[in-house]
């Protein structure tokens, strides 16, 4: 072979191909030289280590060029014939002369050439492609005595014809090796990069489980289970490799949120999932303070405390636990129900002693209307009734109540005793009936002699003068009660008898005395309703109608005889004043009555012009015009009244119907009357829209649409009348003037043929397309033909329509290519940026990097990330095109600044990434025990160091940072405390000791009552209610960590027993001075008595006399002490008080001058309640009477006005003994000296 070229399809790319890029390499034999008779018998390709035989397809064989009629093949081997020939080659191309299939058995081809031989093949892929590996090839021809079956050699050291050196560049990406992620569902992101084995490339992409793209950081919260594959590329070779990661995603359970429930100790058993926040996960397992629990709480046997929830996690989640605090409340206790009975005079009584079992104290009372009471029935101002004692429960405990049922009995009312004069004419009447107050019924009676009578009196049996007794015993423990009625019988006189007179205000005056009946005496004096009456006329119209009583006096003690006229006066009746009505026939009914005026008065009756009835109402239109008659009927002896109403209508005002106006702004005048349908009234006047004046004529040009309003005056009594015509004037349509747009050939959206029109085109045309036919209105540079559009308005009539046109061109847009995204890290070298655009981008633009500023090329150590933009200027209209390269310059990692955190055991989870100032998120932790979170919990994490490591990324994943947080944890402290007295009375003052003071900084004493203290050593407290407390330390060390230390019911605290009683009676005679004492005892309590401060042995209900019965006040007191020795002492004084003692003086000096200027009885041992002194002149003139035993007579008349003169004056005094039925009825005489 002396002439060849050889041609590589795809020639290396700087000594190199790229994994499994395919190459065709072609060689042609231009010129042969047959030495010694050699033609030309094949050709074999020998291919480099690099190359993929598997992939070899031999080229189509040339034709033969010389003349023995064989056939160029492909041969895999083959072996010459002649003695000069060789060992077997191939596969390559041979001339088979004979064209038996065997081609070396024969000759050459029979010429010198040319021949054109090609070879495809690929090189190596996947892990087989190996950089570095040969990619040479070479070409070795052969003469027929090599090949074939021509015996003469001369070719053995031919050319062999070698390919353009060249070797495997290996893809230079590298995507490492993926593998497994196990995450939790509340894990931090983490870096998938930071997964990836070997040595993975920077700056690829990641695409999630369904093949969306991904920004490497797999967030659990967000993110889903799967893999997840990064692919690293190079641009040159282009080539790529991926990894795949695969994420598995735990779900962190979920115990809920910590919570609380505070119960009744009689409360059911309650699941306590119930009570935790959120919405915890099912399944999971409960401990309390006594170890495993069922999670669901009995108040009465589990015991109050911390319970908590764990729900147990997959890995790498942790267990999640979740608390409730249960806190059990004891029920209260108001004790059982009770009952009391009082006298309606007895003493207060504390409902408390009255209820049973062992009722709690502090309670409250309420009565049966649910109004609170002070818990101690007073008879005096209390009524019976339900009282009920309510325990408070403390939440959710509900109260405790008991009933203490009181019934009171009233004291026995005899009444009051009373001095009685009859006549023998008067009625028998009840003795009762004869007392004053208001006597109980169901007494007996006694006569002045003591004998027991009726109640019944009859005067005409002449009964004796005397005192009368009633006596009404008393329900226990009510005493018995008695008055007396002293009575006098004496002779009735008469007033006549009662008559009835009727008059009218105009009636004549009449003499009372004659319209009496019977025969009255005429001594008698008359009342009226106005008092005492001088004149016996009476006149109408002046005197007052009413009752007058004629009343003769009786000598005593009948009783005054009186008899009545009663007058009757009817006033004369007012129909009002006559009066007119106008009225419009478009009113109203109207009322006739408020016509006649005020003095009109109701219930009369109407007739109308015709005399016909009439309900007094008047219809325009319908009722008569004419005179309305109101007549009212008078009482015998008055007459009758009447007035008249003269009504009269005015017919209303017609402005017709207005009908709707359509106009054109270029019309004609026009008058709106033509508008007006019906029979309109003449004269009226317009008003425009806007409330101006019309004068019914417009002119469309000027005018304004809206509601032009006819309008008819008024017309007493009829109102103004109106309609409306509705004018609607069309503005004359606009099409706008001729216009002409250019457009890009790029613009995307249609173009508005409208905004092209010149003027202020109207919007709700329609348009035209070059060619006349219908179209949109928006012009599509892709499918509308450039040229003239036209443009037109239609007009509602009476306006006609208008057209306008648009000329339509298009201009060529710019073009900037396709920009991408690409990662460097800052030790790149600087890189020509227009390399990176794909597309067809016009050469000659600029470049401006994110700062704005023009660059010619990357360089990343001074280079910002962000977007670099390609501008090409593009030919009005086109906008300039840009395309953008998003260059991101990695840089190196940041773990943030080391940092240490002092936390107490009971700290909430703290975020330790908050401590480093500015790290880089995306990192990991490790801990003093290997792999570790963020989030440090003291009840969970070991204290120690923790190590945050950030990987870098993209081009700069090589790189690694680290910080480090040293946690330090406190234990919290144990507080403890003692107190020197747990029990005692009110008021109870206890001293409380911290048992270790020295390991406080700060201490908080909680007493139970409200009441706090901030002693570190020690505290001092009172309680000054009845109760039981607990009491709370809580300490703060020097850590600032607290602790907590409380001591159930640590004091109790009692008020003392009651020692309530009450004793009957309460004043006693000196002369049998016993009292009956009446006490409940309560379980527990010790009681003692002690009367006149002298200690005595007895208890519950029992009779006291006391002795010697000294007058004066005895004290009774009763001691009760409870078992904490707390004791009440509770005292009545009883009153032994002397018997009826009475002393009268016969003189007194009224003189002013202190001494002696009064006169009353000296009296002891009365009943204050039965007691009467009277003073009479010489003629039996009553001057003085007082039932009330302290008062005194000063001289005048009834100690009033000036004193008397001075004479002998007769006295009477009733008195009655304060303990016995003794009375005493006195007489005597004073004699009064000035």
């Amino acid at each position: 072979m002396v002439g060849y070229n050889l041609v590589a399809s795809t020639p290396p790319t700087n000594g190199t191909y790229a994994c499994g890029e395919t190459v065709t390499f072609c060689l042609t034999i231009s010129s042969w030289n047959t030495t010694n008779a050699n033609w030309f018998h094949g050709v074999v390709a020998t291919f480099g280590p690099g190359w993929d035989l598997a992939s070899l397809t031999p080229g189509a064989a040339p034709a033969p060029c010389g003349t023995g009629g064989g056939t160029w093949g492909w041969y895999n081997s083959v072996q010459g014939t002649a003695g000069t020939a060789g060992g077997p080659r191939g596969p390559g191309f041979f001339y088979d002369l004979n064209n038996d299939g065997n081609a070396g058995n024969n000759f050459g081809d029979f010429c010198t050439g040319p021949w054109t031989f090609c070879w495809t093949i690929s090189v190596l892929s996947g892990p087989a492609c190996i950089n570095g590996l040969g990619l040479g090839v070479s070409f070795n021809t052969f003469g027929d005595s090599e090949t074939g079956s021509w015996g003469s050699s001369a070719c053995t050291g031919d050319v062999i014809v070698p390919s353009t050196p060249a070797v495997i560049q290996s893809c230079a990406a590298d995507a490492g090796t993926g593998g497994p992620l196990a995450l939790c569902s509340t894990s931090p992101p983490a870096d998938l990069f930071a997964t990836l084995t070997g040595t993975p490339d920077p700056g690829g992409t990641w695409t999630n489980p369904s093949g969306a793209p991904h920004s490497g950081i797999v967030d659990p919260y967000v993110d889903v289970s799967g893999n997840y594959t990064y692919t690293v590329g190079t641009i040159v070779p282009p080539c790529s490799s991926s990894s795949v990661v695969v994420v598995s995603i735990a779900q962190q359970p979920d115990a809920g949120l910590d919570g609380s429930v505070t119960l009744c100790a009689s409360d059911a058993p309650t699941a306590l999932i119930g009570s935790l926040g959120g919405t915890p996960d099912a399944g999971g397992s409960w401990t309390g303070p006594a170890g495993a629990s069922s999670g669901t709480f009995d108040p009465a046997v589990d015991v109050a405390g911390v319970y908590t929830y764990t729900v147990a996690a997959v890995a790498p989640c942790v267990n999640a636990n979740a608390t409730v605090t249960v806190v059990v409340n004891a029920s209260p206790n108001a004790g059982g129900n009770g009952s009391l009975t009082v006298c309606s005079n007895g003493n207060s009584v504390p409902l408390y002693d009255q209820l049973t079992g062992a009722p709690s104290v502090g309670g409250t009372w309420t009565n049966s209307s649910g109004l609170a009471t002070s818990g101690t029935y007073d008879p005096a101002v209390d009524a019976p009734d339900v009282f009920t004692y309510t325990v408070a429960g403390v939440a959710p405990c509900p109260n405790s109540t008991a009933t203490v049922t009181v019934t009171e009995n009233q004291l026995p009312d005899a009444g009051v005793n009373s001095n009685v004069a009859l006549c023998n004419t008067a009625p028998a009447s009840l003795l009762v009936s004869l007392l004053g107050g208001t006597p109980d019924p169901g007494g007996t009676w006694t006569d002045p002699s003591g004998a027991a009578i009726g109640a019944t009196l009859d005067p005409a049996s002449l009964p004796a003068s005397g005192s009368y007794t009633y006596t009404v015993i008393g329900a226990a423990p009510c005493p018995s009660a008695s008055a007396e009625v002293a009575l006098t019988l004496n002779v009735q006189e008469s007033a006549g008898s009662n008559a009835t007179v009727n008059l009218c205000t105009a009636s004549a005056p009449i003499d009372l005395f004659t319209s009496l009946g019977g025969s009255p005496s005429p001594l008698g004096t008359w009342n009226g309703p106005s008092g005492p009456v001088g004149n016996t006329t009476f006149t109408p119209g002046i005197s007052s109608p009413g009752d007058y009583i004629y009343t003769v006096q009786s000598l005593a003690p009948c009783v005054v005889s009186s008899a009545t006229v009663t007058v009757n006066v009817s006033a004369q009746p007012s129909a009002g004043v006559d009066a007119a009505l106008a009225l419009c026939s478009s009113d109203a009914a109207a009322s006739l009555y408020p016509e006649l005026g005020p003095t009109a008065q109701p219930g009369g009756t109407w007739t109308d012009p015709n005399g016909a009835a009439n309900s007094g109402t008047f219809t325009p239109g319908v009722s008569p015009d004419g005179i309305y008659t109101y007549t009212i009927a008078a009482v015998v002896p008055c007459i009758g009244a009447s007035a008249t109403v003269d009504v009269s209508t005015t017919v209303a005002a017609d402005p017709g119907n207005g009908l709707p106006l359509n106009l054109c702004e270029t019309g004609p005048l026009t008058d709106l009357n033509a508008s007006l349908s019906g029979t309109p009234d003449p004269g009226g006047t317009w008003t425009t829209p806007s409330g101006g004046g019309s004068t019914g004529t417009i002119d469309p040009s000027t005018a304004a649409s809206g509601n032009y309003t006819y309008t008819i005056a008024a017309n007493a009594p009829c109102p103004a009348a109106s309609t409306v015509v509705n004018v609607t004037i069309s503005t004359e349509p606009d099409a706008g003037t001729y216009g002409l747009a250019q457009l890009c050939s790029n613009t995307a959206a249609p173009y508005a043929l409208i905004n092209a029109i010149g003027g202020s085109p109207a919007v709700n045309g329609t348009w035209t397309a070059p060619d006349g036919s219908q179209h949109s209105g928006s012009f599509n540079v892709l499918t509308d033909p450039q040229g003239i559009y036209t443009y037109t308005v239609n007009a509602p009539p009476p306006c006609i329509a208008a057209s306008s046109t648009v000329t339509m061109s298009v201009v060529q847009e710019a073009n900037a290519g396709s920009g991408g995204s690409f990662a460097l890290c800052e030790n790149n070298a600087p890189v020509d940026p227009f390399t990176w655009l794909s597309g067809s981008p016009d050469p000659g633009g600029s470049w401006s990097a994110p700062g704005g500023g023009v660059i010619a090329n990357i360089d990343p150590a001074t280079a910002a990330s962000g977007i670099y933009t390609y501008t090409v200027n593009g030919s009005a209209p086109c906008p300039n095109d840009q395309a953008t390269l998003d260059i991101t310059i990695d840089g190196l990692p940041n773990a943030g600044a080391d940092n240490s955190i002092d936390l107490c055991a009971d700290a909430n989870a703290t975020n330790l990434f908050l401590l480093l100032g500015g790290a880089q998120s995306g990192g990991s932790w490790t801990g003093p025990a290997g792999a570790a979170t963020n989030m440090f919990q003291p009840a969970v994490n070991i204290p120690g160091i923790y190590t945050y490591s950030v990987d870098g990324i993209g081009a700069c994943a090589n790189e690694q940072d680290m910080a480090t947080v040293e946690v330090s944890v406190f234990d919290l402290p144990l507080p403890a405390f003692s107190l020197d007295v747990s029990i005692g009375c009110v008021p109870l003052q206890v001293q409380f000791v911290n048992s270790d003071p020295a390991a406080a900084q700060i201490a908080v004493w909680s007493f139970g009552d409200g009441a706090m203290d901030s002693g570190i050593a020690d505290a001092w407290h009172s309680y000054d209610a009845p109760g039981s407390y607990d009491v709370t330390l809580e300490i703060t060390d020097a850590n600032g960590c607290t602790g907590t230390f409380t001591i159930t019911d640590a004091v109790t605290v009692s008020a003392g027993p009651d020692a309530a009683f009450y004793a009957l009676p309460l004043r006693v005679s000196v002369n049998s001075p016993t009292t009956q004492v009446t006490h409940i005892l309560d379980e527990g309590i010790d009681y003692s008595w002690s009367i006149d401060t002298t200690t005595v042995d007895t208890s519950g209900v029992f009779a006291w006399t006391f002795d010697p019965a000294t007058i004066g006040e005895h004290p009774i007191c009763l001691t009760a002490t409870d078992t904490l020795g707390c004791e009440n002492v509770f005292c009545i004084n009883v009153l032994v008080d002397d018997d009826l003692t009475i002393f009268v003086a016969n003189a007194f000096t009224p003189n002013g001058d202190d001494d002696n200027d009064t006169f009353k009885p000296s009296i002891i041992g009365v009943q204050a309640d039965w007691y009467e002194f009277m003073v009479f002149d010489r003629w039996g003139l009553l001057v003085f009477r007082t039932t009330d035993p302290s008062e005194a007579w000063n001289g005048g008349m009834d100690n009033a006005g000036e004193t008397l003169p001075d004479d002998v004056y007769v006295w009477t005094l009733k008195a009655k003994d304060q303990f016995t039925p003794e009375k005493q009825e006195l007489i005597g005489t004073v004699t009064l000296v000035k």
